[in-house]
């Protein structure tokens, strides 16, 4: 089994803070005052959305819209 690394803004508590009305990590002023920080910070997120915009079934639609949902009878 390969077990993911966490994020390296993520080693140390006083470098982020969750917010749960955003629903995300945010940077502490502790976090934002190091380069690698900022650095790891902007890589997760960065991976984050590629991961959020591939299509996790290729050749599958998705859509739950009623222009593509089959109707039920």
């Amino acid at each position: 089994m390969l077990l993911a690394k966490s994020p390296y803004f993520l080693t140390r508590e006083e470098w982020y803070a969750y917010d749960i009305n955003k629903g995300f990590y945010v940077l502490t002023d502790a976090g934002k005052a190091i380069p690698e920080v900022v650095k790891s910070y902007k890589e997760f997120y960065k991976l984050l959305e590629t991961v959020r915009l591939r299509d996790p079934l290729p050749g599958k639609r998705q859509s739950n819209s009623l222009k593509t949902r089959p109707r039920r009878r």
